[in-house]
């Protein structure tokens, strides 16, 4: 991998959360990983030799002062969204942001709509999309033969807040079928839902439990955020060797003609039962996994995503460079006072 221009500039990345938190495991911590190991300068944290800052869809008072330091000090400012809370102090702290920072990246081209049109004065060249890498510690994809079983184990798996209960009701109803979810589910949840089997979910343990099970349903059915969200739980559950149906929703569908299996989307209840009744056959299976592993590896290898990350970067040092120093404010003060200032900031506007 090229890029020997970057390798003097120090990337630091602000996530949301620590490794078990999905989105900052895999837009900052698979990132700050994979990029020390091919000898680049990176870590998790700003400091005063931070040459490149990424904030990842964090808006609280101490990303807003990191970001008027960066820019204080002439670095470059990327700020990552894959997720729009209802939240008024979320949308104004955003658009401080996205005012400060240099590029904005999105997991999605529909999050890139979305940034568009929820956040003033935007320009489109100005937001680029990064797509997620392979979750979890593969080296390569997970070999799977899948035999014929009775009855048919179904698995689900993402944040509790998530839980499909309407497909989840759907599929009890249908005969030699058994419904799984891996997910953070309390014992009020479980008891609500007695015919779900649920598991327990820890990164340690997940991929071996994830092989298990002979099919994996996912949904992105709901409102215009959720039907932006990204696919790789899709692509986690393939390099896991396991099929996926699938919601045909925006990045579920791109992902699926990208590796010609849209025949396992579903639309409504019937294409459900469908691509159920498809999922029976373990030569279907087989087949599925056959054609699209490869694949999804190619697009979604962590290398792949460092080049599109590095990519941006120079994109983000382009755009800084041309920006006019003058227009960025002074460093916020430390402590209380600095709080305020910034409070007072996002309620004034800049």
């Amino acid at each position: 991998m090229e890029y020997a221009d970057l390798k003097t500039k120090k990337i630091s990345f602000l996530p949301l959360g620590d490794g078990t938190i999905a989105s900052s495991r895999l837009r900052c911590y698979k990132l700050q990983d994979g990029l020390e190991r091919l000898g680049f300068i990176s870590n998790i944290g700003f400091d005063e030799f931070t040459d490149v800052l990424f904030i990842q869809k964090r808006t609280d008072d101490a990303a807003i002062d990191a970001a008027y330091q960066c820019k204080q000090k002439s670095g470059v400012l990327i700020f990552d969204i894959d997720d729009f809370p209802d939240s008024p102090t979320f949308k104004q702290n955003s658009e401080l942001l996205i005012s400060l920072a240099d590029v904005v990246t999105t997991a999605t081209h529909e999050q890139k709509k979305i940034v568009g049109h929820t956040f003033t004065g935007v320009p489109t060249e100005k937001i680029f999309y990064l797509p997620n890498p392979i979750d979890y510690e593969l080296e390569q994809p997970k070999s799977k033969f899948h035999e014929q079983r009775i009855p048919l184990k179904i698995v689900w798996f993402g944040n509790i807040e998530n839980y499909p209960m309407s497909l989840a009701k759907e599929l009890c109803c249908i005969n030699d079928v058994e419904f799984h979810a891996i997910t953070n589910a309390t014992a009020g949840i479980r008891k609500n839902y007695p015919d779900c089997h649920f598991h327990d979910w820890s990164y340690e343990n997940f991929s071996d439990m994830l092989s298990e099970f002979d099919v994996c349903l996912l949904s992105h059915y709901g409102s215009e955020i959720f039907n932006a969200k990204s696919a790789n739980k899709m692509i986690t559950a393939i390099v896991h060797g396991l099929p996926v149906i699938a919601s045909r929703t925006p990045d579920y569908l791109r992902l699926s003609r990208l590796a010609e299996i849209d025949q396992w989307l579903f639309d409504d209840e019937g294409t459900l039962r469908t691509c159920i009744d498809r999922s029976r056959d373990p030569s279907l299976r087989n087949a599925f996994i056959a054609s699209t592993q490869q694949v999804v590896w190619a697009h979604f290898h962590i290398e792949k995503i460092l080049q599109n990350f590095l990519d941006i970067v120079r994109e983000a040092i382009t755009f800084a460079s041309c920006n006019d120093p003058s227009n960025v404010r002074p460093t916020t003060p430390k402590g209380l006072l600095g709080l305020i200032v910034n409070r007072l900031r996002v309620i004034v506007g800049r």
